[in-house]
């Protein structure tokens, strides 16, 4: 009986510590940026930010401390399978990720929390509003058979977000950019049926080039870069086709 009793106990405490360890993995399989600073160029504006697991995870109860500064305009989440490109590596990795954005309203400077749950733990993001001049800090953009190759960075003089015609779907489309001076880039990623992503995030580059399969009416553009004057990163200019 004794035997049995120190069998179980031992079955109980590995169960236990392995039930821990998976908590444990589970939590830090999120990425989620605990600091954002969202721009406002006129009265009212839009905004938001990225989180990524390993595994699939629900979110829920999103909530902002201070709604007169940004408030939830409305969260996406699910799974995709990419394939990343790695600047200096030759070879692409296709991986599936899961995750998605919380997109929010912008009403005034300021600061707030923006608090959500993942799985059973609560993470919490300082959302820091700024209201002044935009600044385009996109060079030069190009890409084939898009506006016949010329350079669309220009696109981006007044806005983060640019609706660009797209006549008909591109295949093999070979995207270049160029950031201006005081910019780097740290990532490019096509968004459509098989999304694409070109990774320079460890070491920001001046100027990159993703070359994707197809590029459609469906697709979106997106250009990530971080201002080498101030520190910001994770500043991105979109192009939606």
């Amino acid at each position: 009986m004794n035997t049995m009793k120190k069998y179980l106990a031992c079955t109980f405490l590995a169960l236990a510590a392995a039930f821990f360890a998976f908590s444990a993995c589970a939590s830090a399989a999120v990425k989620y940026p605990k600091k954002v600073i969202c721009h406002m160029h006129s009265d009212f504006g839009m905004d938001g930010f990225d989180i990524s697991c390993t595994d699939y995870q629900k979110i829920s109860g999103i909530k902002s401390s201070n709604p007169s500064v940004a408030d939830i305009k409305n969260y996406s989440f699910g799974s995709s399978k990419t394939t990343i490109q790695y600047s200096g590596k030759k070879a692409d990795k296709s991986k599936t990720t899961y995750g998605g954005t919380i997109d929010l309203y912008l009403h005034g400077a300021g600061s707030t929390t923006i608090s959500y749950k993942i799985g059973s733990t609560t993470y919490k993001t300082v959302v820091t509003v700024v209201k002044d001049r935009y600044v385009n800090p996109l060079k030069t953009l190009t890409i084939t058979n898009v506006s016949k190759g010329r350079n669309i960075a220009s696109l981006a003089k007044k806005t983060y977000e640019v609706k660009c015609k797209l006549s008909k779907a591109v295949t093999n489309a070979k995207i270049k950019v160029a950031a201006n001076p005081g910019w780097k880039i740290t990532g490019i990623s096509v968004n459509s049926m098989e999304p694409y992503e070109l990774n320079t995030e460890k070491k920001p580059v001046a100027s990159a080039t993703l070359i994707v399969p197809k590029l459609t009416k469906q697709s979106t553009l997106s250009i990530t870069l971080k201002n080498t004057k101030t520190g910001e990163d994770g500043v991105y200019v979109s192009y939606q086709f």
